[in-house]
């Protein structure tokens, strides 16, 4: 079903967005499936600043990280977001990154992007958290010709380094998912 990008959001090295991010690689890896990931902590990508010329041309007028990514999005038939919530919504890196996705809206022929997939981390047992950030990620994918957020996934009680790693069925149910995609 085409390649699969997973990009992780979260600032902590080997934290618990990582460890999902790990699970997701691993469970494409024993399918035999294509895909990549990208931690956006390694990443140099600026705000968008609203000249719209990426409308016209299909790339920003910035030569940042940001370029690359966005071809890289284009070309993958799923875009896998693993993110923590940060005060009930996205973290800013993850959203300076979707912002400056404007190319995929006037440009529906020219990507493979089908699907879109939000795996949350949160601090909290209540997995209701998560809900604003994914209302926040709907907003974007509606507006996106051609593509649609296929599911939203919660794994609460990640606080500490290391919580994650500790939810042996909510990792095993990550690593089914990409077996199945």
């Amino acid at each position: 079903m085409g390649k699969t990008m997973i990009i992780s959001a979260s600032y902590r090295i080997n934290g618990n967005g990582d460890t999902v991010a790990d699970f997701l690689a691993k469970g494409f890896q024993d399918a035999g499936k294509e895909y990549e990931v990208v931690y956006l902590r390694d990443k140099n990508i600026g705000p968008c600043r609203g000249c719209l010329a990426c409308m016209k041309t299909g790339r920003c007028v910035f030569d940042d990280d940001m370029i690359e990514l966005t071809e890289k999005i284009k070309g993958s038939t799923n875009l896998i977001l693993v993110t923590p919530v940060y005060y009930y919504s996205l973290p800013g890196q993850l959203k300076v990154m979707i912002d400056r996705l404007n190319p995929l809206y006037e440009l529906p022929g020219e990507k493979e992007l089908k699907n879109v997939y939000l795996l949350v981390t949160c601090a909290e047992k209540d997995k209701e958290t998560a809900k604003p950030l994914t209302e926040e990620l709907r907003s974007f994918v509606n507006v996106v010709p051609g593509i649609e957020l296929k599911e939203s996934y919660t794994i609460a009680s990640c606080y500490e380094k290391g919580d994650a790693a500790r939810q042996k069925e909510e990792l095993e149910y990550v690593y089914n998912m990409a077996k199945s995609m």
